[in-house]
């Protein structure tokens, strides 16, 4: 039985849960969100922020400021290697 358990522990995540947002990896302090989520918080056209989809996976990172606006940047998931939604 203690094998079993290890061994499950040991694989890591399923491929569906590291498929997930979130995988693709942001700096410190920003959020990995889909565009659709991004545009909706910052307050712009989704066509908009669409152009800072650089590796087009439908994520990007996001991070409100002090002053309460948005910033944003591409995730660092290698183009064509993700499954985000748009």
């Amino acid at each position: 039985m203690l094998g079993a358990v290890l061994s499950v522990v040991v694989a890591g995540p399923s491929p569906s849960a590291a498929a997930k947002p979130g995988a693709g990896g942001c700096a410190p302090q920003f959020e990995l969100v889909t565009i659709a989520t991004a545009a909706q918080r910052a307050g712009v056209s989704l066509e908009g922020i669409r152009r800072a989809d650089n590796n087009e996976d439908g994520s990007i990172c996001i991070k409100t400021v002090h002053n309460g606006s948005h910033t944003w940047v591409d995730n660092n998931r290698q183009k064509g290697k993700g499954d985000g939604d748009t």
